[in-house]
């Protein structure tokens, strides 16, 4: 985990709760299109950080602004493979919830096992202790389960925690569990992203 990057963004976490929430609502939209232009621009790191300012004023809004928000997040960190800043972002978001916030466990979650891929791809797992990699897996789960258990149509959840079992070789039942709840909901949420989900359902992992 990248320490001063972690206390960086827990501190302007901070600060922007501190700021009134008809400020942060305006804002959010804007630093949205800014994040787009600087993703577009090749201005990948400048990006991730609008990214968070918006996600981090957007975190106690509805479903319908902070969740794409998300998504086109998690499509930047997938590109740059900076899952470990995934990791510390989240993390710092999640400790600052007052009231638990279903999409922010779910993406404190996918973040967590995002960030033991990166590990194990990395070749880093031999710098940690195997205590931490079970730890970090338990977190991961528990965070999936809170979330399921605030909003048990959370997409977020079902979609990331389908993801998270289809890298566990004993994982395959509850994926396929996860897939077949998440499918009851395509007539009463058609705006989910059902492209997704049909891919991992096809090939047994998320589409690239």
């Amino acid at each position: 985990m990248n320490r001063p990057r972690f206390i960086l963004v827990l501190t302007v976490i901070s600060l922007l709760t501190l700021a009134p929430a008809t400020v942060r609502a305006i804002d959010v939209q804007s630093l949205s299109q800014q994040a787009q232009q600087a993703a577009g621009s090749g201005q990948s790191s400048l990006a991730l950080g609008l990214y968070e300012l918006a996600l981090t004023q957007s975190a106690d809004q509805p479903i319908s602004v902070f969740g794409p928000l998300v998504g086109q997040y998690w499509q930047l960190i997938s590109r740059t493979g900076d899952f470990s800043r995934a990791f510390d972002f989240f993390t710092a978001l999640t400790s600052q919830q007052k009231t638990p916030n279903a999409t922010v466990l779910a993406s404190q979650a996918s973040a967590t096992g995002s960030y033991i891929g990166w590990l194990y791809k990395n070749k880093l797992t031999q710098n940690v202790p195997p205590a931490t990699i079970k730890q970090l897996d338990s977190s991961a789960r528990q965070n999936y389960a809170r979330a399921l258990a605030l909003d048990p149509d959370n997409f977020s959840a079902l979609y990331g925690y389908a993801i998270y079992e289809s890298y566990n070789p004993n994982g395959k039942a509850h994926m396929q569990e996860l897939l077949t709840r998440l499918n009851s909901l395509r007539s009463t949420h058609p705006h989910y992203p059902w492209p997704l989900v049909d891919y991992l359902q096809q090939h047994g992992h998320p589409q690239d």
